[in-house]
């Protein structure tokens, strides 16, 4: 069954690949570079989903938090670390693209 912990993290894993990999191919076209930008794209994406998926069942399970709070942030913790991540990977492509021009 594919909740929101774990769609939020296969959307992370495909978008940060295909951040490097447009990232790369906008900036110049050399096809090292861009795989190696799409792999690094996958790399990030797969490391912070992984960690955001974890991180949001342990909120769910959470003894302490109240219902409402636990609902919030279960929704809310793989999306901001979804957007930090493709913005991450944003960032490096960019900058191994400048770095081997």
């Amino acid at each position: 069954m594919l909740n929101w912990a774990d769609l939020a993290s296969l959307v992370t894993v495909f978008a940060c690949t295909l951040v490097g990999f447009a990232g790369t191919k906008t900036t110049h076209g050399r096809p090292l570079l861009l795989l190696a930008c799409a792999c690094a794209g996958l790399g990030v994406g797969v490391l912070v989903g992984g960690v955001a998926r974890k991180i949001s069942q342990r909120i769910l399970r959470a003894p302490r938090l109240k219902a409402g709070a636990k609902i919030l942030l279960y929704l809310l913790f793989p999306l901001v670390a979804m957007l930090l991540a493709i913005a991450a990977t944003a960032a490096v492509v960019l900058g191994l693209a400048y770095f081997f021009a």
